[in-house]
């Protein structure tokens, strides 16, 4: 078995088109995709990769090296990927706190338009019960201005100091609807 060091990303290239060549089946071109794929994805880690030709003259990978039959592998790789970052693991929990920091952000934030939202609905029913209020002091002040005109007009002897009583009623409801009106 021939040990073959760390392969770059030209030198991988170059090993798995060689592969592709020489395998003469699909299934060895499948096994060599899945080894690679499998390794491929863990960047940071190193994978060992046996090649052997079998009986047949096909040739496979595999990172398990053959136990079967009396034929040796014929290489023993390491393939690697790109080294991880030194600061990754910092860069990750900074990411970490951003992503919390953000998120309790948000929920401040959501808390805070409903907070508002409260607020503005409660305003919203001062107001249309203040509308009530005034519309309510308005009617009674013209209903009593309107009963002051009829007796006026029907002329069924309103006293003067029924007048004055009345007018007095009128002043004291002129007065309750400018407070709560304005």
């Amino acid at each position: 078995m021939a040990k073959v060091g760390r392969y770059s990303s030209l030198a991988l290239i170059s090993l798995i088109a060689s592969a592709i060549k020489a395998s003469a089946t699909a299934v060895g071109l499948a096994t060599l995709t899945a080894v690679l794929w499998a390794h491929g994805n863990h960047a940071a880690q190193a994978a060992t990769v046996y090649r052997w030709v079998d009986e047949q003259g096909r040739v496979h990978f595999s990172d398990v090296p053959r136990r079967t039959g009396g034929v040796p592998a014929l290489e023993v790789m390491t393939v690697t990927g790109p080294q991880r970052q030194p600061n990754a693991d910092a860069n990750e929990q900074q990411h970490r706190r951003n992503r919390a920091w953000f998120e309790q952000r948000t929920r401040e934030r959501q808390s805070e338009e409903a907070k508002r939202a409260r607020e503005q609905a409660q305003l919203h029913r001062q107001r249309q019960k203040w509308q009530q209020q005034c519309a309510r002091a308005r009617q009674r002040l013209l209903d009593a201005e309107a009963a002051l005109r009829h007796k006026k007009r029907t002329g069924f002897g309103i006293t003067p100091k029924e007048e004055r009583k009345l007018q007095g009623k009128i002043d004291i409801l002129h007065t309750h609807a400018e407070q709560t009106c304005s």
